[in-house]
């Protein structure tokens, strides 16, 4: 029964799933199209040339995917919760003789999944990026901005969970989970333009100082969003 449960809730997800998947190939390929387009038309070298520069540029443009691809997230969350209460299905679901922790343990490990496999591709293209064996000191710089859009892709999932367990709309919680995390980036930006005691940080403290507010900040809405969406979710009459 629980793998019943575990292939309905990817039928669910699947079209917010590819979503999600695909965006973090846009990037890339874009680079690689305009890339060949300017050595075959605008003779800016061999075509079959691979540099240091090229090699990092493209692992750039693919942490930009996962970036993107963090903003379709919620859709995840929202379509494995919102949307059977949109469809009124969960009244089928409550009629079975399953346990509510079974129908929410399901959702939860496809949910998990789906989140993973982005994350798994992000950090498997940024170990590529060893400057020691590409010998391009630039690279050395892409973990940071690499953690905090873990954090970001999870705070956004997260609030894409709770907010999907309290509104009625797969529409609507997305877009809410979209706004309250990309309000959080910009309010945490613009707090180090005008408060007095973050403006006077060292100046080579300022980008990890606010990195690791970003990271609390995001790290905060992924346990609070999971934690308090189960449990909504388990002490509401219907999933």
């Amino acid at each position: 029964m629980f793998l019943t449960l575990l292939r309905k809730d990817w039928r669910l997800a699947k079209p917010a799933f590819w979503l999600t998947f695909s965006l973090v190939f846009v990037p890339p390929l874009v680079g690689v199209l305009l890339t060949a387009y300017s050595r075959i038309f605008d003779n800016a070298g061999p075509l079959w040339r691979y540099s240091n520069d090229d090699h990092h540029s493209l692992i750039e443009l693919f942490l930009g995917g996962y970036l993107m691809s963090g903003l379709a997230i919620p859709a995840v969350a929202a379509s494995l919760l919102a949307r059977e209460r949109r469809e009124r299905s969960h009244a089928f679901l409550a009629s079975l003789p399953i346990s509510r922790s079974r129908i929410l343990a399901s959702k939860g490990v496809v949910a998990l999944m789906l989140f993973a496999i982005p994350t798994a591709i992000a950090w498997t293209t940024a170990s590529l990026s060893n400057p020691s064996f590409y010998g391009n000191a630039r690279m050395e710089n892409l973990f940071t901005p690499l953690l905090v859009e873990t954090a970001f892709f999870f705070g956004i999932g997260g609030l894409g969970w709770i907010l999907a367990s309290i509104l009625p709309s797969e529409v609507l919680s997305s877009a809410a989970a979209l706004v309250l995390a990309i309000t959080a980036f910009f309010g945490v930006i613009l707090a180090f333009a005008v408060v007095p005691s973050l403006r006077n940080i060292a100046p080579g403290q300022i980008e990890e100082t606010r990195n690791l507010i970003l990271i609390a900040i995001y790290c905060f809405f992924a346990l609070t969003g999971i934690t308090g969406g189960t449990l909504i979710s388990c002490l509401r009459s219907s999933p």
